[in-house]
């Protein structure tokens, strides 16, 4: 992005007319009261920064401004100073507007602004921005910009871009601090506009209704890279609102410690369609990904309401969401990294990490009113193995994983460790009463998880109508009375299939059945057969699973272990390879009923050279 700022900066200079120097020295072509008619008449002007400059329009033009020279001598020989050439708007006017008008046919333009701090500016006339508005069919190309302490009446505090004729903005080594609007403290993108912004800093921006940070909106594109997003405020969006545009983190963005009602770090709405990849492989911090924010009732860390994202780590790194908290205290706190509401939410994590959230519900994920969303890890093999996809010592009141009114959850190959809860320490499950809400499990490894003090009262619990498939998962080492609690509001059924698992060392009771409920399972590993209902499935072992070293948490199969060949899926076919992407159904010794392994680990010979014949099922 460096060198795209660089070029175009080289270009516009090269093919410009020679620059005029505006300053206070004898050397100056221009004193700074003259700053708009240099505007008007050049296009290309070196600025110092001896004085306070005036708040300017550049209106059918491409012009280069370049600040920060010490004198108008050093301005002619190209030699920049610190600080930043100031404009300001008194707080009285927009500090720059930037624009092509329609009388003139919006002809296309270029705007390249280097060295500038604009500060002070107030929404006047007919522009929205209090620092920087631009409107037209635009190419703004900004570097080392430093927008401060403006104020918009309604829309973009530091800077509002429309897209309607096209304007596109690149912006790299930029801040923006201190700003305030209604929506969008520190700016607002509309309209279809695009925005590119690498190593930025959006800090301590303010919005009294929506997005403390930046608002994308109006199928508007946002591309942020290598820049840093903290400690902006609003009811809605603390960091970043997206209504129905197009957003994009890159993985070493920063959203981190920014508070709101709702969506503390994003709140997207109106089908807004985001790729963010924050995050690092390192320890978690509360700076890197999506860390440390801070909402009253939901979604400290996202809020998506009938959105589409994808929130994803690579095979060298995850998606990081660490200590983001909801504050309230009462029972609407839900969803403390994320809260998904919506039929139209689609959400899926891939080679994600989310530890140390906290909400009394859903600590971790919240899933509610048909939203969907998926966690995995990415295929093929990963740094951190059968860590790669990570849900750890998040602490709530009911379950890391929590669905109501039919949320969905599907999880697969994720270890799900140390979460703590009051009540139900991994996944409370809730329907809607009427529909049957759907869920899966497969492939993941739950073990660690507690209350706050000794045994959680379940580490599942299902209700109001709810269907569960549980399959090759390895469930052991957890503090709880029960594995699986299934109610009855409203007189509802729920069904469980479970399928192909370990659950070893676990609770006297495997499944607390308090009604008329629904079993199927076959092929699974218990201390004791008896811990399951009286005629719930065949083929169940009470052998010791001989797992590769369980003092140290690692429950991989090793070459002696009594469930290595002993399922088939004619139950469950299984969606995914194994934790560690080991193709499933792999012929080791002769088989009870079929090649598959039970529980999250296909027995792998070091090689991962597993048979796909019966991977495919054949």
């Amino acid at each position: 992005m460096k060198l795209i700022l660089i070029v175009a900066f080289v270009l516009l200079s090269a093919n410009s007319p020679a620059f005029v120097t505006v300053g206070t020295d004898a050397a100056c072509d221009l004193p700074p009261a003259q700053l708009q008619s240099a505007i008007n008449n050049h296009a290309n002007i070196r600025l110092t920064n001896q004085s306070t400059y005036s708040a300017v329009e550049i209106v059918n033009r491409s012009v280069v401004i370049e600040g920060g020279f010490n004198n108008c001598t050093d301005a002619r020989a190209g030699q920049a100073g610190f600080p930043y050439s100031e404009l300001s708007g008194n707080n009285a006017t927009t500090v720059m507007r930037i624009a092509t008008t329609a009388a003139a046919g919006h002809p296309h333009q270029t705007v390249v602004l280097h060295n500038l701090k604009l500060t002070q500016g107030m929404t006047s006339a007919n522009n929205l921005a209090g620092g920087l508005d631009i409107l037209g069919h635009l190419d703004v190309i900004m570097n080392r910009v430093d927008i401060k302490n403006n104020t918009a009446a309604t829309h973009g505090g530091g800077m509002y871009v429309s897209g309607h004729e096209g304007a596109k903005v690149i912006m790299e080594d930029v801040t923006f601090r201190f700003n305030e609007a209604n929506v969008g403290g520190a700016m607002v993108i509309s309209g279809g506009a695009q925005v590119i912004i690498t190593d930025a800093f959006i800090s301590s921006n303010d919005a009294t209704i929506n997005s403390g940070g930046i608002l994308v909106t109006s199928d508007s594109l946002l591309n942020i890279n290598d820049s840093t997003i903290t400690a902006n405020r609003a009811p809605q969006g603390g960091g970043i609102y997206c209504s129905g545009g197009h957003l994009y983190l890159d993985s070493d963005t920063r959203l981190s410690h920014n508070q709101a009602n709702l969506g503390g770090g994003l709140y997207a709405d109106n089908h807004c369609v985001g790729l963010i990849e924050s995050g690092h492989a390192n320890e978690p911090d509360f700076f890197e990904g999506i860390n440390a924010n801070t909402a009253e009732i939901q979604g400290a860390g996202i809020y998506a309401f009938n959105a589409s994202l994808t929130l994803k780590g690579s095979d060298s790194h995850y998606f990081n969401m660490h200590g983001n908290i909801n504050t309230n205290s009462n029972h609407s706190n839900i969803g403390g990294a994320l809260f998904a509401y919506g039929e139209d939410s689609r959400i899926t994590l891939i080679n994600a990490r989310l530890t140390n959230n906290r909400a009394q519900r859903g600590s971790a994920i919240a899933a509610l009113n048909g939203a969907r969303v998926t966690v995995k890890k990415q295929p093929g093999e990963c740094f951190a193995d059968e860590l790669c996809s990570l849900i750890e010592g998040n602490v709530s009141s009911l379950g890391a994983l929590y669905s109501e009114g039919c949320g969905h959850f599907e999880v697969y190959q994720t270890t799900i460790r140390h979460n703590i809860a009051g009540d139900t320490a991994v996944a409370w499950l809730a329907g809607n009463r009427n529909d049957d809400c759907h869920h899966v499990m497969e492939g993941n490894v739950i073990y660690g998880n507690r209350d706050e003090i000794s045994e959680t009262p379940a580490l599942v619990h299902m209700d109001e109508k709810v269907s569960l498939d549980f399959a090759f998962n390895t469930v052991t080492d957890n503090l709880s009375d029960n594995v699986f609690r299934l109610g009855q509001t409203a007189n509802t059924e729920q069904t469980l299939h479970l399928n192909n698992s370990i659950i070893w060392n676990a609770p006297a009771a495997s499944i607390n059945n308090a009604g008329n409920h629904h079993f199927s399972g076959n092929c699974l590993l218990l201390h004791d057969s008896n811990e399951l209902p009286a005629g719930f499935g065949a083929l169940v072992i009470g052998l010791n699973p001989e797992f590769l070293n369980a003092p140290d948490n690692d429950y991989q199969l090793s070459l002696i272990s009594p469930p290595i060949d002993y399922c088939n899926t004619h139950l469950y076919q299984p969606k995914h390879h194994d934790i560690l992407s080991v193709p499933r159904g792999y012929e080791m010794t002769s088989p009870v009923q079929g090649y598959f392994d039970m529980g999250a680990f296909e027995y792998d010979n070091g090689h991962h050279f597993n048979d796909v014949i019966f991977y495919d099922r054949f």
